[in-house]
């Protein structure tokens, strides 16, 4: 009997183990930044940055409206993208340098589709008016990452 046992305790043991290995191990101040990455002053100030003659001021508004409604998209499409990697750096072990790549590639990808709607800023800023607002949100990054 106690070998029974034994043997259900190990296999128990072992299919909780590989349970909890893959699940989402995101910190929870990691899943704010990606709630709330886009935000209107940051976006704003980005734009103020690399405005010049050909940028068209009357696009900021809802462009950095449409980016900070691209917040509640984030989370989602990390998680799909995270789904597609080996190792996820999203599920345990969090890897935190991997979460952070894996979250500028998914806001680019946001802020590149509001870009060619609404054109707020000449095509050769784009990058640099990302890296802006990507570097800005670096502080709260490390932060969390620090944690």
């Amino acid at each position: 009997m106690s070998k029974i046992t034994f043997y259900l305790v190990s296999f128990y043991f072992f299919l909780a183990t590989s349970f909890l290995s893959a699940y989402d191990a995101t910190p929870p101040c990691f899943k704010e930044i990606e709630r709330t990455f886009f935000n209107t002053r940051t976006i704003l100030l980005a734009l103020q940055y690399f405005q010049n003659d050909y940028s068209f001021q009357g696009a900021w508004d809802p462009f950095q409206r449409a980016l900070v409604g691209k917040n509640s998209l984030i989370s989602g499409r990390m998680r799909t993208y995270a789904k597609k990697m080996k190792p996820s750096p999203l599920e345990k072990p969090f890897d935190h340098k991997g979460a952070v790549n894996l979250l500028r590639v998914v806001t680019r990808e946001f802020f590149m589709e509001a870009m060619k709607k609404y054109q707020p800023v000449i095509e050769r800023d784009w990058d640099a008016t990302f890296n802006y607002i990507f570097d800005t949100e670096l502080e709260r990054i490390n932060a969390c990452i620090a944690k």
